[in-house]
């Protein structure tokens, strides 16, 4: 049964979401933030926010006392969540109207160097396609983006949606489609063909639990691994809860799985946070623990970065002055550092010489 904590822990997730939706959409960078993208990320927002306005519904009728006395009523965060969803739906809307006035600027500016011609081509912005190759840890991810980008472009004709899905595919996918002609009767057959042999929920799930046990074991104590480790397992899962499983129930799971994945070193250092603990910890514990692990190796690996480079500036020197003041040579061990250090004494005896 749902307790209050549940749907509280929940709403801080959704509140999360919708807050960083505006800085999850810059970190695409200007190449790949197009009108479907947006468009997709605007209906993430909206489903986010309504599954909020949902839960929030619940809590007020359910009339707990505790609930009254909880951060979630005392600093009033279904106001701030809000405020932010108002903000970045803006802001979407906002680019919306920015990529369609480039888009319209460009056709213009398109039309007036061509030729007039007896028909009016229609063309995708200058967008990648997404691709899909059979991989059912993919197919939803890929469902979604070609529906948004393609099949609901009203721009589009049906034979130019089809041909863009053919151009889609690769692998086992794009043969059940071989033998299709691009006619616009087509459209509706190809896609249905597709979503009756790749939308099936089970499978789905079987695909990503599979992709979620599957993640390597880290070999070295790298803060590169150990974000890759966690990303991949914070990706599974998120695919896993779109699926409806109840990954939020499956803490002890999780965290086995995942300590089992670690370093030797990270393993012990995990261990040491848990002491005599008795009750098994939570995945944000770990989720905490490991973002702490990282930040402490990044900051490890520059200490030893500059040291190194400190070493070898050092070395640069004795070698530039051995060379200018000495008939005999120091060794160098790096014949990076030795062909800088060539090429400074090089420079320096042409500055003399030119004196």
């Amino acid at each position: 049964m749902t307790t209050v904590t549940d749907v509280i822990a929940r709403q801080n997730d959704l509140f999360g979401l919708i807050s960083r939706s505006v800085d999850n959409l810059n970190k695409l960078g200007a190449a790949r933030i197009t009108r479907g993208a947006v468009q997709s990320r605007i209906g993430s927002l909206k489903v986010n926010w309504e599954k909020f306005i949902v839960y929030h519904d619940n809590l007020i009728k359910a009339k707990h006392a505790e609930v009254e006395q909880l951060p979630y009523v005392t600093e009033n965060v279904y106001s701030l969540c809000e405020d932010k969803y108002h903000e970045a739906h803006g802001f979407m809307l906002d680019m919306l109207d920015q990529l369609d006035r480039k888009a319209q600027h460009e056709a213009t500016v398109t039309n007036a160097t061509k030729s007039p011609t007896g028909s009016h081509s229609r063309r995708l912005p200058r967008i990648d396609l997404p691709k899909f190759s059979g991989d059912y840890v993919q197919w939803s991810s890929f469902r979604d983006l070609f529906k948004s980008i393609v099949m609901e472009n009203n721009d589009l004709s049906a034979v130019e949606k089809l041909h863009y899905l053919k151009m889609s595919l690769t692998g086992e996918p794009a043969q059940h489609l071989k033998n299709i002609p691009i006619t616009s009767e087509n459209l509706k057959r190809s896609w249905e063909i597709l979503v009756t042999r790749y939308d099936n929920k089970r499978v789905q799930i079987d695909a990503q639990l599979s992709a979620l046990l599957a993640i390597r074991k880290l070999k070295t104590v790298s803060a590169a691994e150990i974000k890759r480790l966690l990303g991949d397992v914070k990706e599974a899962l998120d695919a896993l809860e779109a699926l409806e499983c109840p990954v939020k129930s499956w803490d002890h799971i999780i965290v086995f799985v995942i300590v089992r994945k670690l370093d030797v070193e990270s393993l012990k250092e995990w261990e040491k946070t848990l002491g005599a603990k008795s009750t098994s910890p939570s995945f944000g514990e770990l989720e905490q623990f490991l973002v702490g692990r990282v930040q402490t190796l990044e900051s490890i690996e520059r200490v030893v970065m500059l040291k190194w480079l400190s070493n070898q500036l050092q070395m640069l020197r004795q070698y530039v002055r051995s060379q200018m003041h000495e008939h005999t040579p120091l060794p160098l061990p790096y014949n990076s550092v030795q062909c800088v250090a060539r090429d400074i004494i090089s420079r320096a005896r042409n500055t003399s010489r030119r004196l």
